[in-house]
């Protein structure tokens, strides 16, 4: 519930929940505008987003006691956490029918990838079907922070510049190929309405280099004062 007071076992969010899953390490406002967007999307209210914390992720290290408490103690009084040991959206499913789950195109993309599923397709669409089968979808989001190369599909199409420098597109929901059993469950939000233009990653690599400048020169926020 709102303002962090949830209880070990309490209540699962209703069916039909807007959840957006993370580390959330840190938690910041690209996270909280993304749940704004997506509720809009939906047409609920904000404030009825859920955030999921899973203690167990699929591509990281569990998380110690210490680095949950200190994620989790993010939200007091400002939203609404779940804390759970579902690292994988099938597992999600079982937990939230009918959720409809926000991630970005780089986590859909993953979702959508046959290596992620020990290279076999037919787990990879189990695994879909069971999230189909629960009543969820989700809604996909634009990242620009983790685009792809317009240069390298250029080149696939047959484009040739050897003097126009590589960019990165954002990457999108149109971007990816999802078999056609389980088109009905992505929809995109709007660029327009959201964007994440930062990652978490980029936030602790910046504050991790303003601390080490900070190390090295003591008086550096003088300097601009």
């Amino acid at each position: 519930p709102k303002g962090g007071q949830g209880e070990p076992g309490g209540p699962l969010p209703a069916a039909g929940a807007v959840i957006l899953s993370g580390a959330f390490d840190p938690w910041h406002q690209g996270h909280r505008a993304l749940g704004a967007a997506a509720a809009a999307a939906v047409g609920v209210p904000a404030e009825t987003v859920w955030f999921e914390l899973p203690i167990i992720n699929a591509d990281k290290a569990p998380l110690l006691p210490r680095k949950t408490w200190r994620s989790a103690a993010q939200f007091a009084g400002t939203g609404n956490l779940l804390l759970s040991r579902a690292p994988l959206f099938h597992e999600k499913a079982v937990l939230y029918p009918g959720a409809t789950f926000v991630v970005g195109a780089d986590t859909a993309e993953r979702l959508l990838q046959p290596r992620f599923y020990g290279d076999r397709r037919a787990a990879m669409e189990a695994a879909l079907d069971e999230i189909k089968d629960a009543g969820c979808r989700f809604l996909v989001a634009c990242r620009s922070e983790l685009g792809h190369s317009v240069a390298a599909d250029r080149s696939e199409s047959g484009w040739s510049a050897s003097d126009d420098p590589p960019t990165a597109a954002p990457l999108r929901l149109e971007d990816l190929t999802i078999p056609r059993a389980f088109v009905e469950m992505f929809a995109s939000i709007p660029a327009e309405s959201f964007r994440m233009d930062v990652s978490s990653t980029q936030i602790r690599q910046t504050t991790a280099d303003e601390w080490r400048e900070l190390t090295v020169n003591p008086s550096g926020l003088d300097d601009d004062i």
